[in-house]
């Protein structure tokens, strides 16, 4: 999971440098970069929150 959420840190860090592509350049296709990198992070967070749900729920198992 931490790796995971390195990763999407790394995109996000990407996605600003293309959000200023699109934003001081008008370069369209960064800004479609941009949409792309928030929608994949977007996935990557839910699946996380879904690990990290698993694991508390684990944990409780196993104490009950």
């Amino acid at each position: 999971m931490i790796q995971k959420i390195r990763e999407m840190q790394i995109a996000l860090e990407i996605a600003q440098k293309d959000m200023s592509n699109f934003i001081d350049k008008g370069n369209d296709a960064a800004g479609q970069r941009v949409r792309s990198t928030l929608l994949d992070i977007s996935k990557a967070t839910k699946d996380v929150r879904k690990q990290i749900q698993q694991l508390r729920e684990s944990k409780k198992e196993n104490r009950g």
